[in-house]
């Protein structure tokens, strides 16, 4: 991947944004406002391709609506009627052009767009709070994106680590909450189609069928923090010591569980694939005890995050949460993950790992890789023609 492949369209984003803005006054009650444009958790060094660019925009005056009240009820599917009071505050989020061809094209947004219509009825049931940020429109110009409600509340990402003990303790019970509330989330009636896939899903077992965010935790830079990297896509409020926001469902879908396990909790004891921590593995596909004296042979910095790992482990316990250890067939879905992994090891699909490398260096890592794959398949008694 090139070094400025984040910035390539940077001017772009910046010209469609100044677009959007008055198009979206047009007809309303005022002139386009002045505003400020400030990117959200943007890096333009960072090594790997962002899905979506992020920018909160402020407005010199509330913007109301574009749309008469009497025609809300026709809104496009998935989105929210702009507040009675109007916004000084909204979130432009865009897609990033390289990343299209990997999402598919015309399914991304309309995929986001269903999942926080889930997520926020489900929650919203639960009285958890409006926690995921309301769509006020979509647009499909020079790049795709949305404009959406700003939600309060720092990166948690950033603050967990400093907080008590007590104060973790209260953050992962409410992450349980939201993890469980999602899993039991009923799918809405509109989606399914008669003879559709609704009817094999009745045939699943409940426990084999659930809401699943796909991206609940993220990888960090920290590689031996294996409790939570979850808290990248949260945001929270240290005076209310709430969770205020749930972020990005890009990837949400209906399906096995097991899949929030693998696919997300990176660097975590939650991630069954990539996690480190074979102790935290065991427990999460046996349901054995964790014993204080298991903490042997842990580095230290992974001592620091042993008590919070617990604490996490017995949160999903009270919360009902849907683990591994719960999920028929999980060994076997263990094994087809750690074959897809092999089949595409990042280390050799990511550009930027690859750099700097000899030729001999990378033949050498492909041929690491190869060997790992007819080793899983000598192990599962499967021949190779």
């Amino acid at each position: 991947m090139p070094l400025d492949a984040n910035n390539r369209y940077y001017n772009l984003r910046l010209t469609v944004i100044k677009r959007v803005i008055p198009s979206l006054h047009k007809g309303s009650r005022f002139q386009p406002p002045k505003y400020t444009i400030t990117p959200l958790r943007y890096d333009p060094e960072f090594p790997f391709i962002y899905n979506n660019f992020t920018y909160r925009i402020d407005l010199a005056s509330p913007y109301f609506p574009v749309i008469p009240w009497m025609f809300y009820n026709k809104l496009p599917a998935g989105t929210a009627p702009i507040p009675a009071q109007g916004l000084s505050t909204v979130v432009m989020r865009l897609a990033n052009p390289d990343e299209e061809e990997f999402w598919g094209e015309g399914n991304r947004w309309a995929n986001n767009l269903a999942a926080r219509q889930v997520a926020r009825r489900a929650l919203a049931d639960a009285g958890i709070g409006p926690i995921v940020p309301a769509v006020y429109a979509r647009f499909d110009k020079e790049i795709s994106g949305t404009m959406e409600e700003y939600m309060p509340g720092q990166n948690l990402e950033q603050l967990f680590w400093k907080l008590s003990a007590e104060d973790k303790r209260g953050v992962l019970e409410q992450m349980a909450r939201i993890l469980a509330t999602l899993q039991k989330a009923p799918a809405p009636q509109p989606v399914w189609k008669v003879k559709s896939l609704r009817e094999v899903l009745e045939g699943v077992d409940l426990k084999q069928r659930a809401f699943v965010h796909g991206d609940f935790g993220v990888v960090t830079n920290t590689r031996d923090r294996w409790l939570l990297a979850a808290l990248n896509n949260m945001l929270y409020d240290s005076e209310t010591k709430r969770i205020t926001a749930l972020l990005d469902f890009d990837t949400a879908m209906f399906t096995n569980p097991a899949d929030e396990f693998l696919n997300a909790f990176h660097d975590t004891g939650g991630n069954l694939v990539h996690s480190s921590a074979a102790k935290i593995h065991k427990f999460l596909t046996t349901g054995c005890r964790l014993d204080s004296e298991e903490n042997s042979g842990l580095t230290e910095r992974q001592m620091e995050t042993w008590d919070p790992c617990k604490e996490w482990i017995a949160a999903m316990d009270r919360c009902d949460v849907l683990r591994p250890r719960d999920i028929a067939g999980m060994q076997a879905i263990l094994k087809v993950k750690e074959l897809e992994v092999l089949l595409c090891p990042v280390e050799l699909k990511q550009e930027v790992m690859m750099r700097g490398l000899s030729e001999e260096g990378k033949v050498g890592r492909r041929k690491v890789a190869e060997d790992k794959i007819i080793q899983w398949f000598s192990d599962h008694r499967i021949p190779l023609k």
